[in-house]
């Protein structure tokens, strides 16, 4: 109806504060849903959206609804989003981990629905702790593979940072640093853990998740650095 009047009206201004129900998504519910409608001649807009996801807050400052832009940029950002309801809501029974973690995505979205980010780092909000059987890497001949598959079985994190990128029609690029320690590995040391994910399975931000916290035999190439 707004766009219909605004054919009609096509100096009309107009804006108007909008809160819509929860609705649910393949990674958690998003509720409490808010955000400005604007009304400017033959465009309506997006701004100031908030809302509820996973314990945490997400927020997007504007965007264009109508006419669809052929391309349009805006950022996502991600405040305090609880990962050990992430991972119960993607079902990696093999994985544990708790905390929060927080970002910016800088998003390019086109009319035929495709997009592209920025490279960006998202990044856990204070320690936390993380636990995983990776029985792939443990049967490995590789030693590193081995500690590493070890160590991230009681893995105590002081940070960890998310790296990614993903260029317009290609993959996703996603590495990943842990900073933290196992109590049995090396005594106790403090262990930096680089993880470079690569291939066809991070073509969405869904694919990236599950194999960042579920899937680490699909892994590219893991290092453990000192």
């Amino acid at each position: 109806t707004i766009i219909i009047l605004s054919s009609l009206l096509p100096n009309i201004t107009a804006s108007a504060k909008v809160r819509t129900s929860s609705f649910i998504t393949p990674l958690g519910v998003i509720d409490d849903v808010n955000l400005n409608l604007n009304l400017s001649q033959d465009t309506l807009s997006a701004s100031n959206l908030t809302a509820s996801f996973l314990d945490g807050v997400i927020r997007v400052d504007s965007f264009q609804l109508y006419p669809f832009p052929q391309q349009q940029f805006f950022k996502i950002e991600m405040n305090h989003v609880s990962l050990e309801k992430l991972i119960q809501n993607i079902g990696e029974e093999d994985l544990s981990i708790t905390g929060k973690i927080s970002g910016i995505l800088p998003i390019h979205l086109y009319n035929d629905l495709s997009f592209s980010i920025d490279k960006t780092t998202l990044e856990t909000v204070g320690p936390g702790s993380l636990s995983y059987t990776w029985s792939t890497a443990e049967k490995s001949d590789n030693p590193n593979l081995q500690m590493t598959a070890q160590a991230l079985r009681d893995f105590n994190y002081k940070s960890i940072q998310m790296t990614i990128s993903k260029p317009l029609n290609k993959d996703m690029s996603t590495i990943l640093l842990l900073k933290g320690n196992n109590p049995h590995v090396l005594n106790n040391r403090e262990l930096n853990i680089k993880i470079d994910l690569s291939g066809d399975i991070l073509q969405t931000i869904v694919a990236s998740w599950k194999a960042f916290l579920g899937k680490p035999e699909l892994w590219g190439k893991v290092t453990q650095g000192q």
